[in-house]
């Protein structure tokens, strides 16, 4: 978490003030405005992938994305073939496009109500690396920032390849940097990192890669403390690669205390098809998702509904109820 460094070190970003409340409605708080380590949202959550779809063509919705919030423009007369003035094309992320290019700068946007978050994951960013006509993305504490127009990143490389857009480079920009971020100004959060749980399960701190651990849908980077050398707690107790909710909340004598000296990275997210199979059988742990929360149901003795599924939809009172007793561990997404 490094509360006070990060805090400290963010500061130096001018757009980015963190605030103390969750994300109640996204019409509430802006994405810069948002802390991470107290998120919460019912709203729904796309990734980048997701959020191509909604192009406006063949029937679709004429879905962009600015400053980390999705409106749709479909209802917009020259939005309404996703095509806007042969300049800007729905189903992308317009941040720029639509608050410095454009004359009506963020008129058009103001009055209508966002439709979900977006969501960048670690497989997405690599895309983003400032190459072949692609935007430069950096993700830093849990948010990805679009680097393209810096002079200090040309072509998405800082400081002479020493650090390259499309990756997550918290560590780097507050620890490792000379300057730490306070180079960098008049950029917009465009998206929040998020980390699938297959993509934490490759973050184990093994042949170079980072050390990444999941609590309560908050992924941290624990790679460099020392009682998690090469990705490992007490002994192989604890693995990196993993949500650790139940093992850090309710079996490690320190709990969650022991992170204070890591950094937040992102969120642990979940598409359908990976919330399936956390049903008890194909994994151990069971996993149901409400309103875009996941939860651990794998201990609710009264628990009889199935696991591994979405009852946004459902009708079980009495189940719902249960999840008050449940853990949180991460967030549906739509992929």
């Amino acid at each position: 978490m490094r509360k006070g460094f990060l805090v400290c070190a963010i500061s130096f970003l001018i757009f980015l003030t963190l605030g103390s409340n969750a994300l109640a409605g996204l019409d509430d708080v802006s994405l810069n405005d948002l802390d991470l380590q107290t998120f919460s949202t019912t709203e729904p959550m796309f990734t980048i992938t997701a959020l191509s779809r909604f192009d406006g063509k063949s029937g679709n919705s004429a879905y962009v994305s600015v400053e980390g919030e999705i409106f749709d423009l479909s209802s917009l007369r020259l939005w309404s073939s996703g095509n806007h003035m042969a300049l800007h094309t729905s189903g992308q992320e317009l941040t720029y496009e639509l608050k410095t290019l454009s004359p009506h700068k963020e008129a058009k946007t103001a009055d209508i109500k966002p439709v979900g978050l977006l969501v960048v994951t670690l497989e997405e960013l690599k895309n983003y690396n400032g190459k072949d006509g692609k935007k430069s993305y950096v993700a830093i504490g849990g948010k990805v920032y679009d680097f393209s127009r810096l002079g200090r990143w040309p072509g998405g490389s800082h400081q002479r390849g020493m650090h390259l857009a499309g990756n997550e480079l918290t560590s780097e920009l507050l620890k490792d940097s000379p300057h730490g971020v306070r180079n960098i100004s008049g950029i917009e959060a465009i998206a929040v990192l998020g980390i699938t749980i297959d993509e934490l399960k490759e973050m184990d701190g093994h042949d170079g890669r980072k050390a990444y651990v999941s609590v309560e849908g908050k992924v941290y980077d624990v790679s460099e403390l020392a009682f998690w050398r090469n990705g490992s707690h007490q002994g192989d107790l604890h693995l990196a690669g993993n949500d650790l909710t139940k093992e850090i909340l309710d079996e490690s004598p320190h709990g969650i205390s022991k992170l204070d000296k890591a950094y937040l990275v992102g969120l642990l997210i979940f598409t359908r098809e990976q919330l399936a199979r956390f049903n008890g059988m194909a994994e151990d742990k069971r996993y149901v998702a409400y309103d875009g929360t996941v939860f651990d149901v794998s201990d609710l003795e009264l628990w009889v509904l199935d696991s591994g599924a979405d009852l946004s939809n459902e009708e079980y009172d009495s189940a719902i109820e249960l999840l008050q007793h449940a853990t949180e561990v991460g967030y549906l997404v739509n992929d």
